[in-house]
């Protein structure tokens, strides 16, 4: 899809799970690909197993321009809170927030406005 629609901005949901990897080797290939953390990252999520505790830091700094905070808020089987303590608790940079609960849907957004 994205070879055909090269301009086409694509939100993958939930991080690309379960195939993290592979998804987001595609964000150097692909420079209008963003992801969105929908029960991912979520402290005691009963709804799935995220996977993303197994990833380091670094890895998830590499596609931190392409990362949208995302909740499925109301459908989800927890507390709204724990999305985002989840995030908060992997103690990344401040700039990493930043881009995650600002930034990248500012500019995402922002281009389809222009």
């Amino acid at each position: 899809f994205m070879e055909t629609y090269p301009s086409m901005k694509v939100i993958v949901p939930h991080l690309g799970a379960a195939e993290y990897e592979e998804m987001w080797s595609l964000t150097d290939e692909f420079p209008n690909l963003y992801f969105d953390t929908a029960m991912i990252g979520v402290k005691d999520n009963p709804a799935f197993d995220d996977g993303l505790s197994s990833f380091d830091n670094d890895l998830l700094y590499h596609i931190s321009d392409r990362i949208l905070f995302g909740s499925d808020f109301p459908n989800i089987p927890y507390d709204y809170q724990n999305s985002i303590q989840g995030w908060l608790e992997r103690d990344m940079e401040s700039s990493f927030y930043e881009k995650l609960f600002f930034l990248n849907a500012e500019k995402l957004f922002n281009d389809f406005i222009q």
